[in-house]
């Protein structure tokens, strides 16, 4: 490998930063990391198209930095991709290839090969590297890979070719105001988690964790550990200890931590932070299934009042180490009214039986009994009996047995005795009375970066 290569991107690393050019939310331009890339392909001998491109970023410093390299002629083999990609400053490091195993023509599709500066890439990568190699090909319209266009539906087939080897194939769509969605795999909660553990490995006490809120391992192409808190300046507070949060993630089998407050700083619902070290990244500036699965997480717990197709947002990397990489993600859930749900396992632990159902309710509807605790303009003069489950004649019943108890106590005084009550086992299980609107199911989730 020509040494030349590493040390090119290392020269000017601090100016590249700061001459670089965004175009809405995206780094079109040339950078030093790219002449690096180029001049690493150029020691095997060959050539490549090189762009530095920002995905979710809100200011012309954030979200998460993709170099994309076009390789149409499918020139790279995995030995020289993996050290082109050891020389890059960026984040991530993708190569746009044509897909040789499409099966119908009609179908716009091209296949993409994730890596990092370290090798592998792991699954919750993948929406970033996506988003990227989307506009790069919207952009730039190369002629040996398919033409996409506002309306267009690709499929995407991505792969980690060292390390972590996976493949997946993912269905995106590109509106008619240009914005990509790309469709995440149906969230699903699968446990609770134990405070006193997440504290510990946040550095925090109780008094700053949102304890009204649960602590919950939430499933959407990975699963991650969302913890509520109080306020975003908790957030930007926390100083954890990365040993302790890799121990609780392996205990509890998720990929990272998601903290989360409804104290949004930018005009979002939520304000977010992701301390992701078990794959040697310890915070991620935009993590995309992570804020799929925290939208999915408020409407089933409901917390927030959302809308079927509602684009939420979520703001992220205003505390991403020495320097903010202020970052949003737009989510939306499309929710079908009396559908039956899987969102929630019934012997997932900690889960209790009544949150796995499922009913007909978005929006306000789903948040009106939280609003009804908190004394908000929901409360009436008039109780909402529809809530209990009880017989005509259940007040009358047990007024009844107080009267026979009482007798029987009497009796037994007057023979000197005590009177004790036989314990008879229950005839039935006790019932919760149901909650006033039960969230209606989840069908598809989308992710959106701008």
């Amino acid at each position: 490998m020509n040494p030349k290569g590493r040390e090119l991107g290392r020269a000017r690393l601090g100016e590249s930063e700061t001459s670089r050019l965004r175009r809405s939310l995206f780094a079109t331009s040339a950078t030093t990391h790219a002449e690096a890339l180029k001049a690493t392909a150029q020691a095997f001998g060959k050539q490549c198209a090189v762009r530095s491109i920002c995905t979710f970023t809100s200011s012309e410093r954030g979200g998460n930095q993709v170099a994309v390299i076009e390789d149409s002629g499918d020139a790279f083999e995995t030995r020289e991709m993996v050290r082109i990609a050891e020389t890059c400053g960026e984040g991530f490091v993708v190569f746009v290839k044509p897909n040789r195993r499409r099966v119908d023509p009609s179908t716009k599709s091209f296949k993409i090969c994730l890596l990092t500066p370290g090798g592998g890439c792991h699954r919750t990568m993948l929406e970033s590297m996506a988003i990227a190699s989307l506009f790069d090909l919207v952009d730039r319209r190369p002629p040996d890979l398919p033409l996409l266009t506002e309306g267009s539906k690709v499929r995407i087939r991505a792969e980690s070719i060292v390390e972590q080897v996976w493949q997946v194939e993912v269905s995106t769509e590109i509106d008619d105001l240009g914005c990509f969605w790309i469709e995440a795999p149906c969230p699903r909660i699968i446990s609770q988690a134990p405070e006193m553990e997440v504290c510990e490995a946040l550095n925090v006490n109780m008094l700053a964790i949102q304890t009204d809120l649960p602590i919950q391992v939430v499933e959407c192409a990975a699963r991650h550990l969302l913890v509520p808190v109080r306020s975003r300046r908790v957030i930007g507070d926390l100083d954890p200890h990365w040993e302790l949060i890799c121990e609780v993630c392996k205990l509890l089998h998720c990929e990272d931590f998601h903290v989360f407050s409804l104290d949004p700083s930018a005009g979002g619902h939520v304000h977010t932070r992701n301390f992701n070290p078990m794959h040697r990244m310890e915070e991620e500036a935009a993590s995309a299934s992570a804020n799929a699965a925290l939208v999915a997480y408020l409407h089933v717990n409901r917390i927030l009042p959302i809308e079927s197709n509602e684009r939420i947002m979520c703001e992220q990397g205003y505390s991403c180490g020495l320097r903010s990489k202020p970052s949003k993600v737009f989510v939306k859930l499309q929710l079908e009214a009396g559908k039956s749900s899987s969102l929630i396992g019934v012997d997932a632990p900690g889960v209790t039986q009544q949150n796995s159902m499922s009913g007909d309710a978005t929006g306000e509807a789903v948040t009106k009994e939280r609003q009804m605790m908190k004394g908000s303009r929901y409360i009436s003069n008039q109780m909402d009996e529809t809530r209990f489950n009880l017989p005509d004649d259940y007040y009358q019943e047990q007024a009844r047995r107080a009267i026979e108890l009482q007798i029987k106590i009497e009796a037994a005084k007057r023979a000197g005795k005590v009177y004790k009550e036989e314990d008879k086992e229950p005839t039935a299980p006790a019932m919760l009375p149901p909650p006033l609107a039960l969230p209606a199911p989840i069908s598809v989730a989308f992710i959106h970066a701008g």
